[in-house]
């Protein structure tokens, strides 16, 4: 079995086993890839990283300054989604080969998709974590990150620093074991010399040393402060503040013409704004003022004025001399959907009445409906499905409405995607499906296995799982866990089988699945796999 990779850089000497727990403490409370938190904590430089990563991926490099000078013409050949979901950078195009970079080594379905999309050859190469988030950000425009960004940052200005632990004096007693550490500096608490047993002035020498006894270990003596060391003096504490409140800050004196100095103006007085009227609001205002000059009116906002119309300026006059200005009572039709003169009631009344009342009134914001919704019919959700699939920018994104829409129905689902003669595990979900037991699954073609019969877009297995060498590579992948029935449906394109997806219930039957739905679900992701590689095309054109 092959080795990690911190256990390969113990192994040859490259770092020490405190460097690398430090690394591993450091990635469970931050992320990120082991190589990432051993250049962080100054363990070893990028070059003997990217170094060790080849030779222990057994694969070539890509340094800083390829990944930084990658070519346009590479970068527009693969598109940004897919660049962002697999963490790709492609630095170089030699002939009809292009040249990646990944911080991973990348498996065969991937390679075979940038194969298909770009019509290229495909080389791979390893590159350092913190290299391919920082072209991600600069060719792509994903951001990295603010922790990526600093690390390069320190690297640059030289700043980063080993950590240096220190090791504790041999003979020493660790903290949390023996006697209290505080105690270590100063005069002892308890009146005993620290390390000796008797007290102050009992007939030893001050500043010698008591013999030790046979079969005991000497305690080491605690440093001492000099006598000749200077105290360090103490701040003076401020008085709290006065709650008192300051007074109140004089105005400044006007500013006369005797006050100014030589040079100085005087500050001219302000001057009046006019608003200019047009005829009607002219002759508005003088009527006004002649009732205001016969009879003392009160302006008042009538308590039904809307705050839009107080706004805009409207208020009722009321003059308590005239009886035309008494305040009516309009009452509406009897065809009006409202109450009629003295039935008005109140807003709360109209609450109360239609189950309102004293209860938030909540506006439901519309969310996109999802085709793995319990609330919605089966029929719904294979529409929805179907709309999510002619969207598909990767091949992922056909596989998640796959798998998702599945759900409800398979408790364990894969999808095995076969790549010229082979079947290979690509993605599953479910209890003990492990995406790395998944990806090393491999079946020929041409072997006796649950996909043998299934040539043609119609076809299908329901049943238990033969027991075949082929099958158990499956059940591998599962987690190792046979199940009772499964069910195996194919995806084609064109009439050519590219994918399969497998699902079952563990110790349950299958018979609960809505094969028709399922069937026209596939059928579609056919179609969807089609746009996917004719919008690509379109793309390079």
């Amino acid at each position: 079995m092959r080795r990690r990779l911190g256990e390969q850089l113990v192994a040859d000497g490259v770092i020490s086993e405190a460097q690398l727990q430090q690394a591993l403490s450091l990635q469970s409370q931050l992320g990120g890839r082991l190589g990432t938190n051993l250049i962080e904590g100054a363990a070893l430089s990028e070059a003997d990283l990217l170094k060790a990563l080849g030779s222990h991926h057994g694969t070539r490099t890509a340094s800083r300054q390829q990944l930084e000078a990658s070519a346009a013409a590479a970068i527009r050949l693969l598109p940004s989604k897919l660049a962002q979901r697999y963490q790709l950078v492609p630095y170089e195009l030699q002939g009809k080969t292009l040249l990646i970079a990944s911080a991973d080594v990348v498996d065969a379905i991937t390679e075979d998709e940038i194969r298909m999309l770009t019509g290229h050859m495909v080389r791979t190469s390893v590159a350092l974590e913190l290299r391919v988030k920082l072209a991600l950000q600069q060719h792509y425009r994903v951001p990295c990150g603010v922790r990526f960004t600093s690390l390069a940052k320190r690297i640059e200005s030289g700043s980063l620093r080993p950590v240096i632990r220190r090791e504790p004096p041999p003979g020493s007693i660790p903290v949390g074991e023996g006697e209290d550490t505080s105690r270590s500096h100063g005069p002892p608490l308890s009146g005993r010399a620290p390390g000796s047993g008797r007290a102050p002035g009992s007939g030893q020498a001050p500043g010698s040393r008591q013999a030790p006894q046979p079969g005991r270990t000497p305690a080491p003596l605690a440093p001492t402060r000099p006598s000749f060391a200077r105290r360090r003096p103490v701040a003076p504490v401020p008085p709290p503040p006065s709650h008192t409140p300051p007074p109140p800050a004089k105005p400044p004196p006007p500013r006369t013409p005797a006050s100014l100095g030589k040079g100085q103006a005087a500050p001219s007085p302000a001057k009046p704004r006019f608003i200019e009227l047009d005829d009607e609001d002219a002759e508005l205002l003088r009527s006004m003022r002649g009732s205001v000059d016969a009879t003392p009116v009160e302006v008042e906002i009538a308590p039904e004025t809307r705050p839009d119309d107080t706004a805009m300026g409207e208020v009722d006059v009321w003059d308590p001399g005239a009886e035309e200005n008494e305040l009516e009572v309009m009452e509406t039709s009897p065809e009006a959907d409202g109450p009629v003169g003295d039935d008005l009631v109140a807003d709360d009344d109209f609450l109360a009445q239609d189950g309102l009342a004293d209860e938030e009134i909540a506006v439901d914001a519309w969310t996109e409906p999802r085709y793995d919704d319990p609330s919605l019919s089966l029929e719904e959700r294979l529409d929805v499905a179907a709309a999510k699939l002619q969207d598909a920018d990767i091949r992922d994104e056909i596989a998640d409405v796959l798998l998702g829409f599945a759900a409800p129905y398979l408790e364990r689902r894969l999808l095995l995607f076969r790549r010229q003669e082979r079947i290979i595990g690509w993605r599953g979900d479910g209890p003990g499906v492990v995406g790395q037991a998944l990806r090393a699954v491999e079946i020929e073609s041409h072997e006796p296995s649950v996909f043998s019969s299934l040539t043609e877009a119609s076809s299908l297995w329901l049943g238990p799982l033969p027991a075949l060498e082929p099958n158990q590579r499956l059940v591998a992948g599962l987690g190792g866990a046979a199940p009772k029935d499964c069910l195996v449906l194919p995806v084609a394109l064109r009439s050519k089988i590219v994918c399969y997806l497998y699902g079952d219930n563990r110790r349950d039957g299958v018979s609960g699945a809505p094969l028709a739905e399922l069937r026209r679900l596939l059928a579609k992701a056919g179609m969807a796999f089609e746009i996917y590689i004719l919008k690509n095309k379109m793309r390079l054109l």
